[in-house]
């Protein structure tokens, strides 16, 4: 093998059964809706003298939206959107 066939990968076999693995993103949260509640949240925070935290912070291999520490400790904020708005509930009064 010539060192142009080692840069273009001529000479390998193909790849079989290979997958990508998703990479998290760092940074904000894509959904407009978690990333406004969790502004909301954070203005909260910092109303309440929490200035300190993290958003989208890994603890233990979970993503959490907020990650602050106060008196009482380390606490992680996972927000909630509530459901889809698609999503449509039976009507079970019949």
């Amino acid at each position: 093998m010539t060192s142009t066939d080692e840069v273009s990968g001529k000479g390998r076999a193909p790849a079989v059964g290979v997958q990508e693995v998703p990479v998290h993103e760092f940074g904000p949260r894509q959904d407009p809706r978690r990333r406004d509640l969790t502004d909301t949240v954070q203005h909260v925070l910092a109303s309440r003298g929490i200035v300190e935290l993290e958003r989208d912070a890994v603890i233990g291999g979970h993503l959490v939206d907020l990650l602050f520490t106060s008196l009482d400790g380390n606490t992680a904020v996972l927000v909630d959107t509530g459901p889809h708005p698609a999503v449509t509930r039976h009507d079970t009064s019949a």
